[in-house]
């Protein structure tokens, strides 16, 4: 992942499925990568107007680099 300078992932504030990653895990593996979040869009909300899922996308950390 050295190469890769930006991510954008699907991630669900409440899983949909058995086994879906947890919101808070990915952004953790992420941030264990060295990236950090500099956009959030939502995905789908509800009937309700309850976000579900978004669209993050991270980039390298800026202060990491030096």
């Amino acid at each position: 992942m050295s190469r890769i300078a930006m991510v954008q992932l699907e991630l669900a504030w409440t899983p949909a499925y058995e086994g879906q990653a947890e919101l808070s895990e990915m952004a953790g593996l992420m941030r264990s990568q060295g990236f950090v979040p500099i956009l959030i869009e939502p995905a789908w909300t509800d009937k309700n107007g309850v976000l579900r899922e978004m669209d993050v996308v991270f980039v390298r950390d800026p202060a990491a680099s030096g």
